[in-house]
């Protein structure tokens, strides 16, 4: 995965007096410009660790005294109140952002769009953002403004956090209501459109791209003309509903009688349904065993 770095150079002291610092450690390059002794050290000798990203640090008297002897100079240019240090920040850009974001979506020609953002200095260090990191938005809104947690890796072990809310699509082929389609009414090929629509690029109830998925199906709610059907938002057609004139097989040992009955309640092959004897008015149950096809094992009490 390729990677941005954000390049910092060591400064002078900047704003507030504070010598900014580019690493890990304190170098002897990095307090030459405010102490002179320093100038005549090796610029690159370690002195110290620098302080953490957003900390300043003053690095006392008794500091400088025991850099100089480490770095082996002399000198009587020592400040008596020390030298204040920091961590050298800068802002992220959101084109950064975006770029590196963009990265965790390698095959996906994704819509990145930034809403807000940390705002706070990070050192140098590696841009890091994870899909782990991405929220996800409700399934009725896949262009919903989203957090997404990342990094700054500005040492092999240490990090900072930083954040953004994002908004994220990808365009895909989906299924679009033509008409408004009512719940329980097999949908018509005529109902039925492909559109491009966009979607979040990780959302698990993916875009039905084939009108096949959908055609003969039932909604189980009002899907609206326009509105993108949703896998779940459908249910397989019954083959039988209530109101439905059903033929009725009602088996008992090797006796076998059909009569048609009114069902009172619907299903599909398999489930059990109730239906009305319409000579004698008495429900029973059935297993539904087609298209407006249903069979009961009759026996001695049953209303068949």
């Amino acid at each position: 995965m390729k990677t941005i770095w954000i390049v910092l150079l060591a400064a002078s002291p900047a704003s507030g007096g504070c010598v900014q610092l580019g690493g890990e450690e304190i170098r002897a390059r990095d307090l030459a410009p405010v102490v002179e002794t320093f100038a005549a050290a090796d610029p690159d000798m370690v002195l110290g660790l620098s302080p953490v990203p957003g900390v300043r640090r003053n690095f006392s008297l008794r500091d400088l005294l025991s850099a100089a002897r480490l770095a082996g100079v002399s000198g009587e240019d020592f400040p008596a109140a020390g030298v204040c240090l920091e961590r050298a920040v800068r802002q992220i850009t959101e084109q950064e952002l975006a770029a590196v974001m963009a990265e965790a979506f390698p095959d996906k020609p994704v819509q990145i769009a930034i809403v807000d953002r940390s705002r706070y200095g990070v050192p140098p260090g590696r841009l890091v953002f994870q899909l782990a990191g991405l929220s996800m938005p409700p399934p009725a809104q896949p262009d919903a403004a989203v957090l997404w947690r990342g990094r700054v890796q500005f040492a092999p072990t240490r990090s900072m956090e930083i954040w953004a809310r994002v908004r994220i699509t990808a365009p895909a082929a989906s299924c679009v209501a033509v008409t408004d389609i009512l719940p329980g009414t097999p949908i018509e090929p005529d109902q039925v459109r492909i559109a491009e629509l966009p979607h979040f690029p990780l959302r698990g109830d993916a875009a039905i791209e084939d009108p096949r998925l959908v055609i003969g199906r039932v909604a189980r709610r009002r899907i609206r003309a326009g509105q993108e059907i949703m896998a779940q938002a459908l249910e397989t057609s019954r083959e039988i509903r209530a109101g439905d004139t059903v033929r009725v097989s009602a088996v008992s040992g090797h006796a076998r009688v059909t009569l048609d009955a009114v069902a009172t309640s619907g299903g599909r092959t398999g489930d059990t349904i109730v239906l009305m004897n319409p000579a004698t008015h008495t429900s029973f149950r059935a297993v539904v065993d087609g298209r407006d096809r249903a069979v009961v094992h009759a026996g001695p009490g049953d209303g068949s």
